[in-house]
C-alpha cells in the first residue's frame, strides 16, 4: 500500500537540567494517508469521514543527508493512528526488529546497534533528517513497505534552555498558589519600569487583582470610565466612613453598607469589621453574635472618659445584657432631674385679740405663724423633660 505523509517534528527538552545542550527525546507528530488520499485510521470520505483508530508499526531512522547514506540512529514503535494523525516520543521506542535500512548498506545487526541515546545523534551539531516507514497493515514492516519520501530535516523550535529570572524564583520562598484559581504568584513588587505596553495593549483588572498593591496613581493617568463607579464609591465610603460610624438618617431602611441602630443581634463573622470596632459594648446574645447599638428614642452623649463632666458616670448601666457599664462607650443612663429646692415666702396679717378671750385689742400687727403650712404647689408639665426634637433613624457603618 502506498503511503505519503505530511509531518512536523518539535524538538523539546526532556532532561532534568535546564542547561542541557542537546535533547534526550523528540516529540514527533505526523499525518499519514493511503494511496487513495484518505487518512489512515478513518472510515468514509468527505462529509462522512469519521475516526476509526488503528495501530501500526513505524520505523524511525535519522540520517545525516537528505538521501542515501547510512542511518545514524533508528528505532521502532507501535503508534495509534486516528484520522491519519499520530504522536510519539522518539527515544522511547525499541530496537528495529524487522527490516534493515533501505537507504544504505548497513545490515540489520548493525542497525539494531544504532538504537541508543538521542543526545549522541545531535552532539556534533550536524544536520539531521528523519525518515519513517509505516507498515501496510500486516503488523510487520517488510520490503513492500517503502519509506515516506522525502526525509524531513529536524530543526529545533525556539525555546528557552535557561531563564535568568527563574534563578530568582523557588517554590519555598517566592511562589504561592491561589487555592481558588490555581494561579501561581511570585512575591515582590512590580515597579513602574517593569511594565510597558505598545500599540493598543493595556493592563486590565485581571492582571492586578483587586489593585491593593497599586500606589501613586495620578488622576491624569486614569482614563474616564475605566474605574467602575461602584468600586470607587465603596473605596471612598470605607475611607471617609470607617466601620462604627454613626449618623442620623431620614430613611426608614438603611442604605447599602449600613445597619439600623436598633439593638439587633448580628453575626460576628458576617460583620467582622464592625465587631472589631464596637465589640460587645452594646451587649451580646452569645459568643457568635453581638448587639448593634440601640439608639431608638435616645439622645447621644459624648463619652466622659474620666473628664468629670458626667458626675454619675460610674453608675451608668448596660444597654443590653453583656454590654458595657460605667464610664465606657455603649453604657446608658435613665432620665433624671438634678437635685434642687424651691423656696416659698408666706406673708400674712395677724389675728385680732378681744376682751372675750382675755386679751387686749391689737390689730394690724404681723407675727410668726406657729402652725404647719400643708399647702402643695400645683403640678404642671408633660410626661418627660425634653428639648424640641425631631425623629430620625440612627444608622451605623459596617
Amino acid at each position: 500500500m502506498k503511503k505519503t505523509a505530511l509531518f512536523a517534528a518539535l524538538l523539546c527538552l526532556a532532561q532534568s537540567s535546564l542547561h542541557a545542550a542537546v535533547p534526550l527525546f523528540l516529540n514527533y507528530q505526523g499525518k499519514v494517508f493511503d494511496s487513495a488520499g484518505l487518512p489512515l485510521g478513518s472510515t468514509g470520505s468527505g462529509a462522512t469521514l469519521a475516526s476509526s483508530p488503528i495501530n501500526r508499526k513505524i520505523i524511525f531512522r535519522i540520517y545525516g543527508a537528505t538521501s542515501g547514506g547510512n542511518p545514524v540512529w533508528s528505532e521502532e514503535q507501535t503508534a495509534t493512528i486516528s484520522l491519519g494523525e499520530f504522536s510519539v516520543v522518539l527515544g522511547n521506542g525499541a530496537i528495529v526488529s524487522g527490516l534493515a535500512s533501505g537507504g544504505g548498506t548497513v545490515t540489520l545487526a548493525q542497525e539494531q546497534a544504532l538504537r541508543g541515546d538521542l543526545s549522541a545523534v545531535f552532539a556534533s551539531g550536524a544536520d539531521r533528517f528523519l525518515e519513517i516507514t509505516v507498515d501496510d497493515g500486516n503488523a510487520t514492516i517488510n520490503s513492500s513497505d517503502v519509506p515516506v519520501s522525502p526525509r524531513q530535516q529536524i530543526t529545533s523550535t525556539g525555546f528557552a534552555f535557561h531563564a535568568k529570572v527563574a534563578d530568582e524564583i523557588n517554590t519555598t520562598t517566592n511562589l504561592t498558589v491561589d487555592s481558588t484559581t490555581g494561579i501561581v504568584k511570585a512575591a515582590g513588587e512590580i515597579t513602574g519600569a517593569s511594565i510597558a505596553t505598545t500599540g493598543s495593549g493595556s493592563i486590565t483588572g485581571t492582571h492586578v487583582g483587586n489593585g491593593a498593591q497599586l500606589t501613586s496613581l495620578a488622576g491624569a493617568n486614569l482614563t474616564t470610565g475605566t474605574v467602575p463607579l461602584s468600586a470607587l464609591v465603596a473605596a471612598v465610603q470605607q475611607a471617609l466612613c470607617p466601620p462604627g460610624t454613626v449618623v442620623a438618617y431620614m430613611g426608614s431602611a438603611p442604605p447599602a453598607g449600613w445597619l439600623l441602630c436598633n439593638g439587633a443581634s448580628v453575626n460576628r463573622t458576617d460583620y467582622a469589621s464592625l465587631y472589631a470596632v464596637i465589640g460587645d459594648s452594646c451587649g451580646s446574645e452569645n459568643t457568635a453574635k453581638f448587639n448593634l447599638p440601640d439608639l431608638r428614642g435616645r439622645f447621644l452623649r459624648g463619652w466622659d472618659n474620666s473628664i468629670g463632666r458626667d458626675p454619675d458616670r460610674a453608675a451608668r448601666i448596660a444597654m443590653a445584657t453583656g454590654g458595657f457599664t460605667g464610664d465606657k462607650i455603649g453604657s446608658i443612663q435613665a432620665d433624671a432631674f438634678k437635685n434642687h429646692t424651691h423656696p416659698i415666702t408666706d406673708t400674712y396679717t395677724n389675728y385680732s385679740q378681744t376682751s372675750a378671750n382675755g386679751g387686749t385689742g391689737n390689730t394690724g400687727a404681723t407675727g410668726t405663724l406657729e402652725q404647719a403650712d400643708t399647702t402643695a404647689n400645683s403640678s404642671t408639665g408633660g410626661s418627660e423633660t425634653r428639648p424640641i426634637n425631631a425623629y430620625v433613624n440612627y444608622i451605623i457603618k459596617f
